[in-house]
């Protein structure tokens, strides 16, 4: 007398904008949730019953082509001060695509001044970057207006320079 046993396990690997996660099936198109610095060891809940945890991003493997879909983030234990920005983003990708998705910032500071010349007069309709000092690939765009003003959302604590029309100011 012999027993025959069968288990079937069935997955995929989602790859999207650079990232990769462990899934299950995926029939049509899909999103990789991805945790941003702020979010680093915490567990996130989506909407479609997935969520962001120790095992990697969230992927959403349900996603219908040429259809804009809302996704919601419904709970988090992430520490205070994280910014998630939107509480829902919306995807519409095409046949059998994939889409990453970054959620989650430590940044959560709003930086507000009046950029001025070395005669303290304001600096009008003026373009540049917010570049972190410890990481000069993290920039930040912003631009005066006609009376020099200018607000940046989502900077983290740190120190950092401005990069305007080719000069450096720098600032802390």
């Amino acid at each position: 007398n012999t027993d025959n046993h069968l288990l079937v396990v069935e997955g995929a690997v989602a790859f999207a904008d650079g990232k990769i996660a462990l899934s299950r099936p995926i029939e049509d198109s899909f999103v990789i949730v991805y945790p941003g610095d702020g979010l680093k060891n915490s567990v996130t809940k989506l909407s479609k019953n997935a969520q962001i945890d120790m095992f990697g991003p969230a992927v959403i493997s349900d996603i219908n082509a040429y259809q804009l879909q809302r996704i919601q983030i419904s709970d988090s234990d992430a520490p205070v001060g994280v910014d998630f920005g939107k509480q829902a983003f919306y995807v519409e990708p095409s046949y059998a695509s994939g889409t990453a998705v970054e959620i989650g910032s430590s940044g959560n500071l709003l930086v507000v001044g009046i950029l001025l010349d070395d005669q303290d007069k304001p600096l009008p309709l003026k373009t540049g970057y917010l570049v972190a000092d410890h990481n000069p690939d993290k920039r930040l765009f912003f631009f005066t207006n006609r009376q020099g003003r200018f607000s940046l959302l989502g900077v983290e604590q740190g120190n950092y320079y401005l990069e305007l029309d080719s000069t450096l100011y720098t600032s802390t």
